[in-house]
C-alpha cells in the first residue's frame, strides 16, 4: 500500500488533532468554542513578538484601530507566500481571530507598549537563577532605584501578580540587589485594566529565599548517580 505524501504537513499543529480527541465529544458551538480557544492563545504568542519588535523600535502605538492595522500588516509579513501570492492558512485564521478581538483587549496592549517605552523599559529579558531557574520578563528595567516589572496577559484568565514577583525576586538575586534598600513596581496589563503593585523588601525577599532553595533541589536532579 502506497501512503499519502503529507511532508507539507511535517512540523505544523492541526487545528483538530487525534492526540487530544477531546473534541469529539463536544456540540458544533463547543468545537468552534474550542478552535477559537486554540488561536486565540497563538495569535496572543503573535502579539507579544509584535510589542517586542513595537518597544525595541520605540514605536508607539495611537489607539486600538492603529494597533488591529499594525497587527495585520504584521501577520501578512509572516505568513504571505510570495511564490503563490497567497496568505497561508495560519495567517488567514490569525486574522479571523483578530477581527473578532476584544476592543479592550487592543486597546491594553497599546497601554502596555507605550508605557514601556515611556519608562524606557527592555522587552523580553531573561532573567536567571541558574539554567535550570530562568524566565523571560515582558518588560523590565532597573535604574538603580526602582525595579520595574510589566506583563501583558492577552487571554482571559485573570492572571495573579505573584507570577511578577517571582521575576522581581530572581532579577535582585542575579543581580546582586537587596530588595530592602529599592523601590519595586510590577504590572499586568490584561483585559482593559492595568493591575499594579509595589510590593517591598518585606515581600520579596522570602520569594528569593525559597527560590534558593528551591533552586537546589532541582539541582539535586543533576547529580550523576553512582
Amino acid at each position: 500500500m502506497n501512503l499519502n505524501d503529507h511532508s507539507r504537513l511535517r512540523g505544523k499543529h492541526a487545528l483538530l488533532s487525534p492526540s487530544n480527541p477531546s473534541f469529539l465529544s463536544k456540540t458544533p458551538d463547543e468545537i468552534r468554542n474550542y478552535i477559537y480557544s486554540g488561536l486565540r492563545s497563538e495569535l496572543g504568542s503573535l502579539i507579544h513578538k509584535w510589542a517586542f519588535y513595537k518597544i525595541e523600535s520605540r514605536s508607539r502605538v495611537t489607539s486600538a484601530r492603529d494597533a488591529a492595522r499594525s497587527l495585520r500588516d504584521y501577520i501578512f509579513q509572516k505568513y504571505y507566500i510570495e511564490e503563490r501570492r497567497v496568505l497561508a492558512s495560519e495567517g488567514k485564521r490569525l486574522l479571523k481571530v483578530l477581527s473578532k478581538l476584544p476592543k479592550e483587549v487592543l486597546e491594553t496592549v497599546c497601554d502596555y507598549i507605550n508605557d514601556a517605552i515611556g519608562f524606557r523599559m527592555t522587552a523580553e529579558v531573561i532573567v536567571a537563577i541558574s539554567d535550570l531557574m530562568f524566565g523571560t520578563s515582558d518588560a523590565i528595567i532597573f535604574n538603580g532605584k526602582m525595579l520595574r516589572v510589566h506583563d501583558l496577559k492577552t487571554g482571559s484568565t485573570a492572571a495573579k501578580i505573584e507570577q511578577l514577583l517571582s521575576y522581581d525576586a530572581i532579577f535582585c538575586y542575579e543581580y546582586n540587589i537587596n530588595p530592602f534598600e529599592i523601590e519595586h513596581e510590577v504590572r499586568i496589563y490584561q483585559n482593559g485594566d492595568i493591575l499594579v503593585s509595589n510590593p517591598t523588601g518585606e515581600i520579596i525577599q522570602p520569594i528569593v529565599d525559597k527560590l534558593i532553595v528551591c533552586e537546589q533541589i532541582a539541582n539535586e536532579f543533576e547529580e550523576v548517580p553512582e
